[in-house]
């Protein structure tokens, strides 16, 4: 299997080293570069070709969350993980709306990283457990979609089929190897599109649809 190819950008040179010496101990996770600053990450980038850019939302030059909007922009495919201190609502909905697919926090431990990795180049979207109350309030917030937009992606699918068979969010997370909070902000999203008001009513809408 190939290695995840991953950029990390941090401000900090002690940080890069420290989080470089801890993923290169994963076999399947490869360093290919490092930046300081957000200009530097986007040349980098060109450079470079990551699946991954692990990303801090505070750099000397500009924020986190315009990095990733210059990411989405210009290499769509390209899977952004923010690790920072910052865990206030303005910027983690800042960087989730500019494209971020995941969020944790320094405090986070190494395997929830390698985790976040692995799920967000697999296309997954992954909240530290500290800012996924944020995520999934602003969802509540947003008026549900209708119409085709209902249609679940291949991961919700997987999702709801678990849930229909009885699995707790933990269970599920531990089933597909992502966390608890990120199973919560997949349902939440799901129960907000398909207008139902919980785990139950999901299953018997999602059916009743012929989604599952």
């Amino acid at each position: 299997m190939e290695a995840i190819r991953i950029l990390l950008v941090d401000g900090h040179h002690i940080v890069r080293q420290g989080i470089r010496l801890l993923l290169e101990r994963e076999g399947d996770l490869q360093v290919m570069g490092e930046a300081s600053t957000g200009r530097e990450a986007l040349a980098a980038i060109e450079e470079a070709r990551p699946d991954v850019v692990v990303l801090d939302a505070q750099l000397p030059d500009m924020a986190g969350a315009e990095v990733c909007r210059h990411i989405a922009a210009r290499h769509p495919g390209l899977a952004t993980v923010i690790l920072t201190t910052l865990r206030d609502e303005a910027s983690v909905l800042s960087c989730v709306r500019a494209g971020a697919r995941g969020y944790l926090l320094k405090d986070a431990d190494l395997p929830d990283l390698t985790r976040t990795i692995r799920a967000v180049h697999q296309g997954d979207a992954v909240l530290h457990p500290r800012v996924a109350g944020i995520v999934m309030g602003e969802l509540r917030r947003c008026p549900s979609p209708s119409g085709s937009e209902t249609a679940l992606s291949p991961r919700e699918e997987e999702i709801l089929r678990l849930a229909a068979e009885g699995l707790t969010n933990r269970q599920i997370g531990e089933r597909l190897f992502l966390s608890t909070s990120t199973i919560k902000v997949h349902m939440s999203r799901m129960m907000d599109r398909l207008g139902a008001g919980n785990r139950a009513a999901l299953v018997r809408e999602a059916t009743r649809r012929g989604l599952i």
